[in-house]
């Protein structure tokens, strides 16, 4: 049954599988069986030249079942590949099982967000509504030293900036950031100093604030936080994000 299809569309008994590899191949041979009566007869033409040129694209096979184009006046040259049944070069084009295996993706599984204590969200700053009600301060030091702005890099290595004093509004979310030639406490201050003065420019004034370690729990930062109707959270407080 095989050799008389192959024939049917002009491919050679000798290139058709051995009886083992028949056997392997049985379920694919079986979809163009005449018993399968889900596809018609074109189809099953398309699959068998599907099958024959290594599952090329079907679309560009039905574009070689097609006479080709010659030049003007002359015939048409015959097609590359020629066929019994007229519609296998318009028809639907039938599924492969082989490419729609070779088609799949992995698919990754949803992602689930769990949330601990979904309630304790903001915590920090849910009650800071106003502009100046909370501040939370911090610093870092930065490993390479800055140069200063106005030295062309003639400074010594002294005075380069060493880190910056960073605070956000909580209310708003305003970032204030300094740099600072040392991280001790009466440059925080004297930088501090300067984000109070730029906050009072916009009618802001500082009720409270968020910081932790040295030396926002030193003496002199304490003096001048309490030398204000302000509150200072101390050692321990959590930054807002």
């Amino acid at each position: 049954m095989f050799t008389d299809q192959c024939e049917q569309v002009g491919m050679a008994a000798s290139d058709l599988p051995t009886s083992d590899k028949l056997e392997a191949y049985g379920t694919v041979f079986d979809i163009i069986a005449e018993e399968n009566a889900n596809i018609t007869a074109a189809q099953k033409e398309l699959l068998l030249w599907h099958f024959c040129l290594r599952h090329a694209g079907m679309g560009w096979v039905q574009t070689l079942m097609h006479n080709r184009k010659a030049e003007h006046g002359t015939k048409a040259y015959p097609p590359i590949l020629p066929t019994k049944h007229d519609k296998a070069k318009s028809c639907d084009k039938p599924c492969c099982e082989a490419c729609l295996l070779g088609k799949q993706h992995q698919q990754t599984p949803g992602s689930v967000t769990v949330k601990a204590k979904p309630e304790m969200e903001m915590a920090i700053r849910q009650d800071n509504l106003i502009p100046g009600d909370c501040i939370s301060l911090n610093q870092f030091e930065s490993s390479a030293r800055k140069r200063l702005p106005h030295t062309f890099g003639k400074e010594t290595s002294s005075i380069h900036y060493v880190g910056e004093l960073l605070g956000i509004d909580q209310s708003s979310g305003y970032v204030f950031l300094r740099n600072q030639v040392s991280l001790r406490s009466g440059n925080i201050v004297r930088s501090m100093r300067e984000f109070e003065k730029e906050a009072l420019q916009c009618g802001v004034k500082f009720k409270k604030f968020h910081a932790d370690n040295f030396p926002f729990n030193s003496e002199e930062f304490k003096a001048h936080v309490q030398d204000r109707p302000q509150t200072f959270s101390g050692v321990g407080a959590h930054q807002c994000k």
